[in-house]
């Protein structure tokens, strides 16, 4: 709604931010040698919803401990800088957790 009716480009940010994180976790689930449908399945399963639920247990500690008026600022602020500066954040810890899937 913030990126359609009003413009935000805080909001946009936001939205790219997690989808270049969703989508790191994704490529780090996929890839890897075909060891069978089941295994394959099951651990692709299991990574990709294990790397996004850490992806945001973390995202949520960062967003506390650094911006702990996120909200404020993409709604209200519309602070681009601030946002930007967290999604670094969180693409950087996909970038992580893609590693070590």
């Amino acid at each position: 709604k913030e990126i359609e009716t009003k413009g935000n480009v805080t909001a946009a940010i936001s939205s790219m931010a997690s989808l270049i994180a969703i989508s790191i976790i994704l490529r780090a689930s996929i890839v890897g040698p075909f060891t069978g449908w089941e295994n394959d399945i099951k651990s692709f399963v299991f990574s990709f919803f294990m790397g996004v639920a850490i992806l945001e247990i973390l995202g949520t500690f960062v967003n506390n401990a650094f911006l702990p008026r996120t909200s404020k600022e993409i709604c209200a602020d519309n602070n681009p800088a601030a946002m930007t500066i967290l999604a670094s954040v969180k693409i950087a810890t996909a970038l992580i957790i893609a590693s070590a899937i």
